[in-house]
């Protein structure tokens, strides 16, 4: 019941704020921080209560269907049907790996440089059957990925949540065949499934 009850003092808070003239706070100058799915419901709903609207930015809905989940399974594609090779040249070019057009077409020529890369992801595979999707994960985001532009910030949280989610996940679908075909699933779905907040 604290969460209900913290969710309405949260409310009255940001009514308090909202009417003090002295502190010139807009509503859009007011963001939440909540743990997860049923904390963000008790805060909306408290908020609605008080005639504070409120959008939740960071649904998982939004999640799976972020460019960062297309561009994940593509690796994760890649990484797990490495013998494909449409899909295995595919997983080299999203946005995730440092691999620009001439990048990958120099690489391509280099038959050395080609195997070397196979070898890299038949390692992630092998950590992620014998030690699990996120200590594979973290390797891949640590050693191989690069993340910039000027939504980089966005874009590294949504891989950390998106590696959250699959962890979590990986608990009910073992199998890594199982799981990938979970999460292309979820992003494919209009009302992922959300179960696993």
């Amino acid at each position: 019941s604290y969460r209900s009850q913290m969710a309405v003092w949260c409310a009255n808070e940001i009514i308090d704020l909202l009417s003090d003239k002295s502190l010139n706070i807009q509503a859009k100058d007011i963001a939440l921080l909540v743990r997860d799915g049923t904390e963000a419901n008790d805060i909306k709903q408290a908020l609605l209560t008080a005639n504070l609207p409120s959008v939740y930015l960071s649904n998982r809905a939004n999640l799976l269907h972020s460019e960062q989940t297309k561009q994940l399974i593509q690796l994760l594609k890649g990484i797990l049907f490495l013998e494909n090779e449409r899909l295995f040249s595919a997983s080299l070019t999203c946005a995730l790996l440092p691999f620009s057009p001439k990048a990958f077409y120099r690489l391509q020529q280099d038959d050395l440089a080609w195997q070397e890369m196979k070898i890299t992801f038949s390692q992630l595979r092998h950590e992620w059957l014998t030690k699990g999707f996120i200590t594979m994960a973290l390797k891949l985001m640590h050693d191989h990925m690069v993340i910039s532009g000027d939504d980089s910030e966005r874009c590294l949280t949504n891989l950390l949540h998106l590696f959250e989610l699959l962890q979590s996940a990986s608990q009910q679908h073992k199998q890594p065949q199982e799981l990938l075909y979970w999460f292309e699933q979820q992003s494919l779905s209009d009302s992922p499934d959300l179960e696993t907040e």
